[in-house]
């Protein structure tokens, strides 16, 4: 099974879901992982939101065959989660627009549906990753599975905050929040993050990458072939990211 990520999605979907047509090929099944951030973008309103609520609770659904995984962004905080609305850093929300997405996802399983975090072979893929203090301080994914678990029970984790670079209180932005910018790697972790646009995809010491160009580019993970049987789509060669531009 093929795995593709596609960063900040900010209620283009048609972009979305051009790139998983483009990557089934002959029917093939796909992972699908989501960076997050599906909701919000300049001068939306309403009816944006509940167009993209419903497609996110039609992806969440779906039965075509792909496995989808959804990770959480900053951005959808406010609509997915309002019990925990007065205590977490915002950004675009509105109160209709928190009514438009809860008219559609109350009383689903979205919200718990959604991860902080996921693992592909040694790659930890997550919003807008958890930098070096951060990992150290709150003990790397055991963290992250903790505020997870918090934030089911509308209580929020610090790692859920923003910091300085990006208005919060905190001196390390969390793992929704972290700017790109500010990210210092984790010596052995290997991150893929969103969050942060610019026009070209951006890699730091080489095993750090971030995707979030406003979905002009997706990636593509290629699995390492079994090397005993030589079953998989590259037999003996390592696996990689290729990175692909939607408008190639």
């Amino acid at each position: 099974m093929n795995t593709i990520v596609i960063p900040d999605v900010h209620h283009k979907i048609e972009l979305a879901e051009r790139i998983i047509a483009l990557e089934s090929h002959d029917g093939d099944r796909l992972q699908i992982i989501f960076l997050g951030d599906y909701f919000d973008d300049w001068h939306d309103g309403p009816l944006e939101t509940t167009i993209t609520a419903n497609w996110l609770l039609r992806s969440a659904k779906a039965n075509d065959g792909h496995k989808r995984i959804f990770l959480l962004g900053n951005h959808d905080l406010p609509y997915l989660y309002p019990g925990v609305l007065d205590s977490i850093d915002r950004c675009g929300d509105s109160p209709e627009k928190r009514v438009a997405a809860q008219s559609v996802l109350y009383r689903t399983n979205v919200s718990r549906q959604m991860r902080l975090y996921t693992e592909l072979d040694d790659w930890v893929l997550s919003h807008a990753g958890i930098t070096r203090a951060l990992w150290s301080k709150y003990d790397g994914l055991s963290g992250a599975d903790l505020a997870m678990d918090m934030l089911l029970n509308n209580k929020v984790h610090p790692l859920l905050l923003a910091g300085e670079d990006r208005g919060g209180n905190l001196s390390h932005g969390g793992m929704l929040w972290c700017d790109w910018g500010s990210f210092t790697p984790v010596h052995g972790v290997r991150q893929l993050v969103g969050h942060t646009p610019a026009a070209e995809v951006r890699y730091r010491d080489i095993h750090n990458y971030c995707l979030d160009t406003h979905l002009r580019h997706y990636a593509v993970y290629h699995h390492q072939a079994d090397t005993q049987t030589g079953i998989g789509p590259h037999p003996h060669t390592p696996s990689y990211w290729e990175f692909k531009s939607l408008s190639a």
